[in-house]
């Protein structure tokens, strides 16, 4: 292709990412080997400071965390595919493609 035909984009701004470059990472809890679901810390890495956000890829048999509340925070997540169950106040609620739970 003639170079004066070639598009000549500018370089992207670090703020906008490929999840798919984020690499996924593991963690346990204190005092236990149980691996929690493998995340992506996509926040981090666009430049977000007072927001997490976290690309999470829950296998069978996976949680995200151990039970928790949050008290100075605001969680939410939002299912893009497949199905799993929220542990919210002792129940199980399911969730699929689409839902959120804020």
């Amino acid at each position: 292709m003639p170079r004066a035909a070639r598009s000549t984009r500018p370089r992207r701004p670090p703020f906008i990412i490929s999840s798919a470059d984020v690499p996924e990472t593991q963690h346990t809890y204190p005092k236990s080997t149980e691996k929690m679901a493998p995340s992506r810390a996509i926040g981090r890495v666009a430049g977000l400071l007072k927001i997490g956000l976290h690309l999470v890829r829950v296998e069978p048999g996976q949680r995200t965390s151990w039970p928790h509340a949050e008290d100075k925070e605001e969680e939410f997540a939002n299912v893009l595919e497949g199905e799993l169950d929220a542990w919210t106040d002792g129940k199980l609620h399911r969730m699929k493609a689409g839902d959120l739970i804020a």
